[in-house]
Formats: C-alpha cells, sequence, structure tokens
C-alpha cells in the first residue's frame, strides 16, 4: 500500500464493521476508488465482506489505515487470452536489489586554524604590509601598550 488514509474511531457502542464502512466511505469520497485493505491493531482483527483486515503492530488501537494494496489485485487477463481460455500469468517475481557499498573516508578533515590570520611579521612597517596588500591604506603605528608615554608640554 502506497498512501491510505488514517482513520480513528473509538466510538464502542458501533461495531468495527460499521466504524470500517464510515472510513471505507470516506476513502471512496477522497481517492476516487475503492480500498481492498485495512490495517489494525493486532488485537482488533475482524472479518469484513468488502477488504481484507490485516493485524499490524505498527497502528494504534482504535485507528483504521485504509488503502489500496497492488500486490492484492488479480491480474486481469487480455482480451485475446480470454477468448481463447487461456490461464492467467502470474506477475512477474520482485527483483532483489543489489546491496550498495560506501566507501567511508579514513582520514579526518581538519579544520582552519583559527584566531587572526598572521599578515606582516613584526619587523615589517607600514610599508611593508601597504605592498603585501596593494590598493589598501596603510594604517600608521601603534605605540606599544605598557610603557606610558610623555606629554611634550
Amino acid at each position: 500500500m502506497r498512501e491510505g488514509l488514517l482513520w480513528y474511531d473509538a466510538d464502542r457502542r458501533r461495531t468495527p464493521q460499521a466504524r470500517l464502512d464510515e472510513a471505507l466511505q470516506r476513502y471512496r469520497e477522497r481517492f476516487g476508488t475503492a480500498a481492498n485493505v485495512c490495517h489494525v491493531a493486532p488485537a482488533e482483527v475482524f472479518v469484513h465482506p468488502e477488504v481484507a483486515v490485516v493485524g499490524d503492530p505498527a497502528v494504534l488501537p482504535h485507528h483504521f489505515v485504509v488503502g489500496f494494496d497492488e500486490t492484492r489485485v488479480e491480474t486481469p487477463l487480455p482480451r485475446r487470452a480470454r477468448a481463447a481460455g487461456a490461464v492467467p500469468v502470474a506477475p512477474p517475481a520482485p527483483v532483489a536489489m543489489a546491496e550498495a557499498r560506501v566507501e567511508i573516508p579514513t582520514t579526518r578533515r581538519t579544520r582552519a586554524p583559527r584566531g587572526p590570520t598572521p599578515v606582516a611579521s613584526v619587523a615589517g612597517t607600514a610599508a611593508t604590509a601597504a605592498a603585501a596588500s596593494p590598493g589598501v591604506a596603510a594604517a600608521a603605528p601603534r605605540p606599544e601598550r605598557g610603557r606610558r608615554q610623555r606629554r611634550s608640554a
């Protein structure tokens, strides 16, 4: 079943068949076709004349998952085969998919170093920094920290 309708009905006064009939009616309104399977909680499996009721541990109590299961449909015979009285051909068996192997790289990625990027050496001057990055104005040298500068009078 690829798509379906999840229906919740916890009314204990109605039979499960009556609650499922209401869900089947809504499925026909919504999808335009009749459903052929209904999944319910394993403890709530019952017999219904229109659809197959299947116990599914993934379904919660009082929930109905109504849908169309392609595997439960009998394939009709082509016209020529019906006229000749041929026996129906079974649908093709599902093909097993090959296992895909994913190789995980063994080397670890390294991060870029954090912190400020080095611009110029300590001994460099504003002219050296200006030559390293043309088009950018060089800043005036800053005084060293920790020493007090004297003001001239």
